[in-house]
């Protein structure tokens, strides 16, 4: 596991208080491992004792310097995913709980709904150069389009 200033670390019992604070003291962790493919952020995959698997996504400590453009990012983050699924849109996780500045992290915190499947820097490797650049391109293009105007909604929503 390499170093990185921003990555929050969580001790096994914040996640476990973290779980009980969310969905109450009888649901239990079964087991859980860090996602390694963030930049930034600390991501777990848990599973509960009801069989559910979630994620819990830990923003850096409160105290460490973002760039400006990553400051409100997973706020942002829920209030988009929230707002793609209450529109409808398929393949959206639904967000169990958000929490700013949270005791029980040292930092802001959400929990969603684990989706399966494999995140494109995984498997990018085992793409033909031209698979990758039309990829690149469609996602790109596509996300810009989806994610200006998804963005545009949730700062007017927010009134920032």
């Amino acid at each position: 596991m390499s170093y990185n200033v921003t990555k929050n670390r969580l001790e096994k019992q914040q996640i476990y208080d973290i779980v009980r604070h969310t969905f109450g003291k009888d649901t239990e962790v079964n087991s859980y491992t860090e996602l390694l493919d963030g930049f930034c952020n600390t991501a777990y995959r848990i599973k509960l004792s009801d069989g559910r698997e979630v994620v819990l996504k830990v923003a850096p400590k409160n105290g460490i310097v973002m760039m400006s453009c990553e400051q409100g990012m997973m706020q942002t983050e829920v209030r988009a995913m929230t707002l793609a699924r209450q529109k409808g849109m398929e393949g959206v996780p639904i967000v169990y709980a958000f929490e700013e500045n949270s005791f029980l992290s040292g930092s802001s915190y959400f929990i969603m709904e684990c989706l399966e499947g494999d995140s494109y820097a995984a498997i990018k490797q085992k793409l033909t150069e031209e698979e990758q650049q039309t990829i690149d391109c469609e996602e790109t293009n596509d996300q810009y389009v989806w994610v200006h105007g998804l963005f545009e909604k949730v700062w007017e929503e927010m009134e920032v």
